[in-house]
């Protein structure tokens, strides 16, 4: 899942919306071509129940807004407080022991990631280590 971290959330959500912008835009669209070709052009899908769904899933990718991600807990993004609270509710509804966070997100730059990076070491894993 990506993750940014920074000082306030309007920082954090301003550089997640761009990179997550050109992540999206640029980044994933020949991944998002290959898979169209496979979709259409190939067996690998079984049945049609497979291959709509994965039409469906390539369709809406990008599609939620960054606040709708949030929400549903696809995206950590914030303050260290905004991410503690977010990792604690995410962990509640799934009961995991491990996250996965993708801190280079898009065309951030890397002294914004490399800052997230020491707040999460310093501000939000000392509340969630334990979890």
């Amino acid at each position: 899942m990506h993750c940014l971290i920074a000082d306030s959330d309007e920082e954090a959500r301003r550089w997640m919306a761009s990179g997550r912008e050109y992540f999206n835009k640029l980044l994933m669209s020949p991944q998002r071509e290959a898979m169209g070709m496979v979709i259409r052009e190939t067996r690998y899908f079984q049945d049609d129940a497979s291959r709509d769904r994965w039409r469906n899933r390539l369709a809406s990718r990008g599609e939620a807004t960054l606040e709708q991600a949030i929400d549903r807990g696809t995206i950590i993004c914030g303050s260290p407080e905004t991410v503690v609270a977010q990792i604690k509710r995410v962990h509640a509804a799934l009961g995991h022991g491990v996250f996965n966070f993708t801190v280079k997100v898009g065309n951030v730059p890397d002294a914004v990631i490399r800052h997230g990076m020491e707040l999460f070491r310093d501000r939000v894993l000392p509340h969630v280590r334990d979890l």
